[in-house]
């Protein structure tokens, strides 16, 4: 199951994968995100965590892929560069998400974390950096 949510008055995002995630979940979730207007709501920050119980996507590489790119093409409309922490702890969502990293760096900052500790001060220190924003997590 994947859920999100707003955070910092819109600035941020958060997602939460528990369960499993299928790719027509995932696929929804994405195409509302990308509903959103970045020109004149830029997206600040975003969390993505994978709960330890995660350890299968249920999602073609070739689809996780393509939905990569359609967010780099919605990201170049912004005039921010957005920071973003995913953590996966366990070996498969993690490895889908170093790949998701190499598509979408032209306009994300994006680090992969298996240490959930790790990446929300990475996160937190990254975004005060870049946005000037204190992260709500």
């Amino acid at each position: 199951m994947l859920t999100y949510r707003f955070l910092s008055g819109g600035r941020g995002v958060e997602y939460k994968v528990s369960g499993r995630l299928t790719q027509s979940e995932f696929m929804g979730v994405h195409t509302e995100i990308l509903k959103r207007d970045f020109v004149a709501q830029p997206l600040f920050y975003s969390w993505f965590e994978y709960g330890d119980e995660v350890s299968h996507v249920e999602m073609s590489a070739v689809e996780y892929r393509s939905a990569a790119e359609a967010l780099v093409r919605a990201s170049q409309r912004q005039l921010v560069r957005r920071v973003a922490a995913i953590y996966a702890k366990n070996d498969e969502p993690f490895a889908l998400e170093k790949q998701w990293q190499s598509v979408v760096a032209p306009t994300v900052e994006l680090e992969v974390f298996r240490d959930r500790t790790v990446a929300l001060k990475w996160l937190r220190k990254r975004v005060a950096e870049q946005h000037d924003i204190q992260i709500e997590l």
